[in-house]
This record gives C-alpha cells, structure tokens and sequence, in this order.
C-alpha cells in the first residue's frame, strides 16, 4: 500500500543504461522520494536501485540431505525497479515508455524487489 502524497511507478527493461536515463530523468522531473533494489552504479555519476529476476536454483539441505528446489522469481534477463516519488501520473512530464521501459506487474516487480516497510 502506497502511503498518501506517494506514488509508485513499477518498471522492468532488459537496458540498464534506459533504467539509468529514466531515473534521471525522474530525478529532473518529480520529487524522488525512494526506490528500491540494490545499488547499481554505471559510472561514477549515475546510479540505479533494482534488481534483476532470479533464475531458479536448487541445493541440498546439510542436515535432510533432501535436494530443495527453489524457484525462479521473475527473469533474470530484466531488470525491475520501483520509484516512489510525490507526482501523480497525469503530471509526470515524460512518459517512461519513450525510454524502453515497460510497466512491470506488481506481483513480480514486489517478489523481485521487496516492498516497503
């Protein structure tokens, strides 16, 4: 649940430099307030929070011996990322699809990155 006064814009892209220019764009553009993710730096200039997909993996538990399978959350071959800021949609001043960006599913994009304390 978005607190009032935020709004959450979810995107995934497979270019990292689109992401970068879509947050600096952002940047320019609204109050960012928050994103969440891991720190991804491009240069020494800009740096992006998300996280790719994880792909599916298994282990073998140490104390069963069981093989336990865990399974993939979203793609590894994109990268979401979740911007909170304080501009409503209707007076955000570019439109995020310009860039490459696509909206990303709440569901997937929250199993990716988490979600807000």
């Amino acid at each position: 649940m978005t607190p009032i006064g935020y709004y959450d814009y979810l995107y995934e892209t497979t270019n990292l430099t689109l992401a970068s220019t879509v947050v600096e764009a952002l940047q320019d553009a609204t109050h960012l307030a928050n994103m969440l993710g891991n720190l991804i730096s491009l240069d020494t200039a800009v740096v992006v929070r998300g996280s790719p997909g994880i792909a599916a993996y298994s282990y073998t538990d140490p104390e069963t011996k069981l093989i336990i399978t865990v399974p993939a959350v979203g793609d590894p071959a994109i990268l979401y990322f979740t911007v909170r800021t304080t501009i409503p949609p209707e007076d955000l001043e570019f439109n995020p699809s310009d860039y490459g960006l696509v909206p990303s599913d709440p569901l997937v994009s929250n199993s990716v990155l988490g979600v807000w304390a």
